[in-house]
């Protein structure tokens, strides 16, 4: 007795098979069950199982065919294990492609429209060269959150044209940087800074301390903030201010006494609400902003009072539109 397992590497094109002038002999007998086992052999070498088996050796797909996995079907990569696309490789509309642990797609991956690429770690999506990730839509694409975000950066002072009011009382302090008022000051335009194009501005913080200290509050008009925006745009005339907030001209909240206010010259925030809509949703291409500061100013008024900073608060940031 012969035990034959086939050659796997050989696929007979005929089985002989014995006739009539052939001897009855176990050479020609065999010859034809040889040429079967090796059909079998080759076969079970490239079967692709249809559940529960093992594909130990390698499957080409060659040029211009196709391997489709039909609607609720999917290819799962595990850890360790790795997909490699010389070419690209097309998920369909509805279709997913998953990748557990450390799989590694080599080539081009493309989501049909509305599909989506989705990582569930962090660095999941990553490339290791310059330029590996890039938008090749239309000129106005932009990187987009699937959650708006919130942020509210802030940044120094910056006065419109680079000029102070210094008739008005505004001067900066020497080696600080910060703006400070040497009488009952005016009104003094600053620019606002760190602006999200398309972002919802919520509010606008100025943050300063009192110098003090104040005898009474009665008389004392407290620090203000308006903020509003210009059209840009050719033709367009020079109105009234756009205000940001549906009250214009937003004042410091009145404390309960003349040394609630002064606050042993500790950091406040004054505060004005971007309630305005749509002119809270920020615009850069149609329009410029300006932030007008008063300080305090009336009979009990003190000069000294310090501003240090300026604080954007955004909501519903929904790309990366940087100003």
């Amino acid at each position: 007795m012969i035990n034959y397992a086939g050659n796997p590497a050989t696929y007979p094109a005929s089985v002989r098979m014995i006739d009539n002038p052939d001897a009855p002999n176990g050479a020609n007998f065999q010859a034809g069950l040889g040429d079967l086992a090796d059909r079998t052999a080759y076969i079970e070498a490239r079967f692709l199982p249809t559940t529960g088996g093992t594909i130990t050796g390698t499957v080409d797909v060659a040029g211009g065919a196709i391997l489709d996995v039909l609607a609720g079907g999917f290819i799962d990569i595990e850890a360790g294990a790795f997909l490699n696309v010389l070419g690209s490789l097309t998920i369909e509309t509805g279709g997913t492609f998953e990748l557990d642990g450390t799989g590694t797609v080599v080539g081009s991956l493309t989501a049909m429209f509305p599909g989506t690429i989705t990582s569930a770690a962090v660095g999941g999506i990553t490339s290791g060269v310059d330029g590996g990730i890039e938008l090749s839509g239309s000129a106005a694409d932009v990187i987009r959150f699937g959650t708006p975000h919130a942020r509210s950066p802030a940044a120094l002072l910056e006065v419109v044209g680079g000029q102070l009011n210094a008739g008005f009382g505004y001067i900066f302090s020497s080696g600080l940087g910060w703006m400070v008022t040497t009488g009952t000051a005016n009104s003094q335009p600053l620019k606002l800074p760190l602006l999200h194009n398309g972002a919802t501005l919520t509010a606008v913080n100025v943050i300063f301390s009192v110098n003090g200290p104040h005898s009474t509050l009665t008389g004392l008009s407290l620090p203000a903030l308006s903020v509003f925006r210009h059209p840009i745009a050719a033709g367009s005339n020079m109105p009234t201010p756009d205000y940001l907030g549906t009250t214009t001209k937003q004042f410091f909240p009145t404390p309960g006494s003349a040394g609630a206010y002064d606050d042993s010259n500790k950091k406040q925030v004054l505060s004005y609400n971007c309630n305005a809509s749509p002119q809270n949703v920020i615009d850069t291409t149609n329009y410029v902003y300006t932030v007008l500061l008063w300080d305090e100013n009336g009979s009990p008024a003190v000069a000294g009072n310090f501003y240090y900073a300026i604080q954007c608060v955004y909501a519903d940031i929904a790309d990366m539109r940087f100003a």
